[in-house]
């Protein structure tokens, strides 16, 4: 009776927003021997429906169309919004030094997980490399400079600032290895690593999964253990067997 109620609560949740309603969720099996952890349940769902999409490709949707569709500037009608400086650029399918009719121009993919952290290659086995989910469009010079570094505070004072070129007066900041985002993407970079926001429906629809730490946030509190979680009864929400 306690799993039920807890699954009731979940589908409850899921129910609220379009983003939620629309994710698949975990069905029982009998035959399984052990229940799923938290983690396997939501790689499970991550999983779920994943299409590797082309990094580049001339003559098939790609990782170019995605960005292109997920990160479009609503001021500016077939443009891209770059994660780091708001800088509005074409959108298209090419890439660099592409040939087709379309071709990106100043803009490059972000690495949100830098690649050198486990994910440098570009082959069928690992679609990590060309997750939507982890890539953004980004300013050259910006990308290049972030190189891996960390996303963190940035306390110092003597922080170098990245101003964006918006006219905000806001700024990335760096000091060492240490890149804090400026205000107002620091949100997006974090759901990119851990749970996504609305995001979640476009690249839903390029490249075919979803991510489960949006449409089920309570996995955020089971599979990484928050304080907060804990404090506010949250990690509770997950079935004690680990599914629905």
């Amino acid at each position: 009776m306690i799993v039920l109620a807890r699954c009731a609560l979940v589908a409850a949740l899921l129910a609220t927003g379009t983003s939620r309603a629309a994710a698949p969720v975990l069905a029982p099996d009998a035959s399984d021997a052990a229940p799923l952890t938290p983690r396997q349940a939501a790689h499970t769902l991550a999983i779920a429906g994943h299409v590797r999409l082309p990094y580049s490709s001339n003559d098939a949707p790609d990782t170019w169309d995605g960005l292109t569709s997920a990160d479009a500037d609503p001021a500016r009608a077939g443009n891209v919004l770059a994660i780091y400086g708001n800088a509005s650029y074409p959108g298209g399918s090419c890439g660099e030094g592409g040939s087709c009719g379309t071709v990106v121009t100043d803009w490059n993919r972000e690495h949100l997980w830098a690649k050198s952290y486990g994910i440098d290659d570009d082959v069928v086995c690992n679609p990590a490399f060309t997750d939507l989910h982890n890539l953004r469009p980004s300013e050259p010079e910006m990308n290049q400079s972030r190189g891996n570094d960390y996303f963190d505070w940035c306390r110092r004072r003597d922080c170098s600032p990245k101003p964006l070129r918006d006219g905000s007066g806001r700024a990335n900041r760096t000091y060492g290895d240490i890149r804090e985002v400026s205000d107002g993407r620091r949100g997006d970079v974090a759901r990119a690593l851990l749970s996504m926001d609305a995001r979640n429906d476009a690249v839903d629809e390029a490249q075919g999964n979803r991510n489960p730490f949006i449409d089920r946030p309570e996995l955020m509190c089971a599979v990484f253990a928050l304080t907060v979680c804990t404090r506010t009864r949250q990690a509770q929400w997950l079935p004690a067997a680990g599914r629905c």
